[in-house]
């Protein structure tokens, strides 16, 4: 990733971390060139100039079309403007928070829901601890498929210390106890699609499984804690 602010002593402070961070103004097409805007995949902006957000918006779309951008803004009637010139995604102030646009943007690198989780517990237990409430993003299986609305698709990873390690489809019974069919698993970088019943989980494998809606939490707690 890459960071753009136009506030230097932010900057300063910032390279002395390690962070990449540049000193620019993000309404400029040779800036934003300059930083790869060309090639990135998600493009997140939160600044609180609602012209300079519009701006930004507005000249990423052109220059990328298949750029993913995320948008902060601080008022609902904000939103429908900026979808109109190339946001994906309009996050207000209103009625949101960075923990949602965090959430947002790992889901849409296919992070498996319960790393997502451990993260966002992580920020809770700092500075977030008023969001407990937030609910997480959901993202459909056939998102355009209108006669599939109940459908859903999530992701797991498997760690080195839950029930999972060592058993198989079969034993664990994945589908009768949680309505949730296994459609795949990555282990490194090697993909088993459709894994037959007697197909074994290691710590590290991301099970990508597919359901209604209501069994997908179960499937998660079952994946988690074996009940």
């Amino acid at each position: 990733y890459v960071v753009l602010e136009m506030n230097s002593d932010t900057v300063r402070d910032m390279k002395k971390r390690g962070e990449p961070i540049y000193y620019g103004d993000g309404t400029s097409v040779e800036i934003l060139h300059k930083i790869g805007i060309h090639r990135a995949k998600v493009l997140m902006v939160a600044i609180s100039d609602a012209a300079a957000t519009r701006r930004i918006v507005q000249i990423a779309r052109h220059e990328n079309l298949s750029l993913h951008i995320v948008v902060r803004t601080r008022y609902v009637a904000e939103v429908d403007d900026l979808i109109k010139r190339g946001a994906n995604e309009v996050i207000p102030e209103e009625f949101e928070t960075s923990i949602e646009i965090f959430s947002r943007v790992l889901h849409r690198y296919n992070f498996p829901r319960n790393v997502i989780m451990d993260m966002i517990d992580k920020i809770r237990s700092g500075s977030y601890t008023a969001l407990r409430g937030m609910e997480l993003p959901k993202r459909h299986l056939f998102e355009k498929c209108e006669w599939l609305p109940d459908i859903e698709i999530e992701g797991f990873r498997v760690s080195e210390n839950l029930h999972l390690v060592g058993k198989s489809i079969a034993e664990l019974q994945v589908r009768e106890k949680t309505g949730v069919t296994i459609i795949a698993v990555r282990r490194g970088h090697e993909v088993f699609t459709n894994p037959e019943p007697d197909f074994t989980f290691r710590a590290g494998d991301i099970i990508l499984f597919t359901g209604e809606r209501k069994n997908m939490m179960k499937a998660l707690d079952y994946f988690k804690e074996g009940v």
